[in-house]
């Protein structure tokens, strides 16, 4: 019983996940329609709100796929996801959704939230070397597997982190022609 209620709310919690993803590609596609200055406004919104998209759609679809998987492949695929996947798109989203809703100067937008979020997980990575504590553990992906953390991954999701940075960076610049800054 207990495992249907789990599978029922991680279900739900997908729908709602992807009802929210549309929503944010609805906005992206009437964003024009906004006048620049409520844009300014809604950046760190529309940020929110797709990260809150992406994030917990990808831990609920990593949950979900977890009931299809090997039992000796769920330790590789979970610190996968946690450690790889989850601070990628993560990073990415944060970027380039705070690009999307920038009225002008999209590109040093682009770049002022990858500084952001660089320098968070440098001080974070830091904070756990200094403290000896793991910040960057995904633990709501680890502990249902009793998956320990460890520096390791921490320095794979410092690493993913500025590969989603980047991604993001050039992907803003390829849709912004010199015009548009």
């Amino acid at each position: 019983m207990e495992f249907f209620i789990w599978l029922l709310i991680n279900l739900f919690m997908l729908g709602l996940f992807f009802g929210l993803f549309f929503l944010v590609g609805w906005i992206k596609e009437k964003v024009d329609q906004i006048p620049s200055l409520l844009r300014w406004i809604l950046i760190l919104p529309y940020v929110a709100l797709a990260l809150t998209s992406v994030d917990g759609g990808a831990r609920t679809i990593g949950h979900l796929l977890a009931l299809v998987w090997p039992k000796r492949d769920v330790a590789f695929n979970v610190y996968f996801g946690a450690y790889m996947i989850l601070p990628f798109i993560t990073s990415y989203t944060i970027v380039i959704a705070s690009s999307i809703m920038a009225p002008k100067l999209k590109v040093p937008i682009a770049y002022f939230f990858s500084l952001v979020v660089a320098c968070f997980y440098i001080f974070t990575f830091y904070y756990e070397i200094d403290m000896g504590i793991n910040i960057t553990a995904d633990t709501r992906l680890l502990d249902p597997y009793s998956l320990e953390p460890g520096l390791i991954g921490s320095f794979l999701y410092l690493l993913f982190t500025f590969g989603g940075i980047f991604f993001a960076v050039m992907h803003a610049k390829a849709e912004t022609s010199f015009l548009d800054n």
